[in-house]
This record gives C-alpha cells, structure tokens and sequence, in this order.
C-alpha cells in the first residue's frame, strides 16, 4: 500500500512467477451480513449551541458527519447493513442518509417515542437481530477494524463482548500513604491506569431476552444485569485511534487532526 503496488507475483519454490494477484482483490473486505446498529439519538446537551438544530451524529468533522465517517469506517470493514437508532432531530439523519444507498449500505431507523436508553432501544429492533451484531455511538472516531471485533466475539462465544480502552489519569499532587497517623510514603504525582468502556460492543442475540420491552436502560444496566445473571462477558482491548466527541474541545481536536491528516502531514 505505502509503495502503491497494484500487483503482486506469487512464485513457486523455485522463485518461478506462476500467478500475478492484484492488491485489490487481497484487500477487499469480506461481507458480513451481521447488523450493525448505530446509537443517534442523543441530545448533545454539552455541544450546545452547535446542537440546537443539528443532532451530534451530524455534526461535521472536516467536510463529512460523524455519523458518515462511521458509516464509510464500517463499510470498510464489510459492513453493510444498518439500524440507526435516532431520536432528537431525526429528519436531519433520515433527510441525509435516507435508505442508505447512496453509500452502497442499507439503513433502517428505529424512532424512539421516549427515551429507552443505548441499550432499551435495542428492544425496538429485536425482530431484525438474529445473528450477531455490533452495537456503537453514534458520537465515536475510530479506526477500528470492525470485523477483527466481530470475529474476536465469535471465537469467545460470549454473550456479549465490550470493547475497552486503557485510560490513564495522573493526579496532579504528592500521594501521601498513612496508617495510624503516620507516613508509609509518598508517591509523587501517581499515574492511575483503568480499563473503560470504548461505547463500541457486540452482542448475541441471546441478549436480547435480558432487554426489558419498552423500559429505559443504559448499557452499563445492561451489562450489570448480564453480570448479575452469570452470563460470559468478554473484553476486547482496541489499540487504535478512538475519541469520543462529547464536547467542544473534543470536536474541535477532531476537526485539527482530521484536517492534519488530510493534507498529508499527520495521521488522525
């Protein structure tokens, strides 16, 4: 890829050329039936007043939605079949994106009356998960190879696969150890690492049956409840570029790396 090579010769033992592949057909991703669905339906409360009339998902990052640089990052990774879960100003997703094919995927909207949740509104769209699926915010830059994640989870076979991130947070003061009144030690300006949830993650259909019809929850409920009822959960730990865009500064570093890395000089 670095070096633009369209053609690649395979050789025998002898370093005869017996056949010539081309790069394309070694790249091209796998199709994958499996559905992915797309939390958009947030308020985008802390984004205001950029978000009064544009729901997040849509808000640019260069000259693409969020919502579309998801989209084409999926695709790439055999992904074409989706369920938009939208809310709050949903005519501008459904108005831009429409059926889907435009971008050679297809798209199905799932309109919550109320608020159920990331994970009560997967209830709404129970009739179209019956194979494993991926579940992702709408709000999320990432480079991920979907299809690694999907195929981590099959491997597993738990009923569902979380990806994480490793985060770390340093205080910014002396830590100071004490029993009894005295000094242990003290560290310096600690570093503490955690493993936090990267809001993209696969589940099997099973799960659905732990989803309550037409009841708020959130994804950190759901994965408690999966937990409390002993069911196998796996991790998946991404490596790759992530950034979530909750606020401004989040979206404004997006649109300098996005921009750095369109010109060619820097990678997002």
């Amino acid at each position: 890829l670095d070096k633009k090579l369209q053609q690649i010769p395979i050789v025998d033992h002898e370093g005869r050329v017996i056949h010539i592949d081309e790069l394309d057909d070694l790249i091209r991703p796998r199709h994958k039936s499996n559905k992915v669905v797309i939390m958009a339906g947030g308020l985008g409360k802390r984004l205001r007043p950029l978000t009064h009339e544009t729901p997040k998902p849509m808000l640019h990052i260069g000259k693409k939605p969020i919502l579309e640089l998801i989209l084409e990052n999926c695709k790439k990774s055999g992904f074409t079949d989706f369920i938009f879960c939208v809310n709050y100003l949903s005519h501008v997703i459904k108005d831009y994106f429409q059926n889907g094919s435009y971008w050679g995927v297809h798209i199905r909207y799932i309109e919550e009356n109320k608020r159920l949740g990331t994970a009560g509104a997967l209830g709404l769209a129970a009739d179209d998960l019956h194979e494993h699926f991926l579940v992702m915010n709408g709000d999320l830059l990432t480079d991920l190879d979907f299809s690694r994640l999907l195929d981590f989870h099959i491997s597993e076979d738990p009923i569902a696969t979380m990806g994480v991130l490793e985060y770390e947070h340093q205080i910014p003061f002396g830590v100071v150890n004490i029993k009894d009144g005295d000094v242990q030690s003290i560290e310096e300006k600690p570093v503490q690492r955690h493993f936090v949830s990267a809001g993209i993650n696969v589940f099997s259909p099973q799960v659905l049956d732990f989803i309550p019809k037409d009841v708020y929850m959130d994804m950190p409920g759901l994965f408690q409840n999966l937990l409390q009822e002993d069911q196998k959960l796996s991790t998946f730990l991404l490596h790759e570029n992530w950034l979530d865009i909750g606020r401004m500064g989040d979206l404004e570093r997006a649109n300098s790396e996005y921009a750095e890395d369109d010109s060619g000089e820097d990678d997002l």
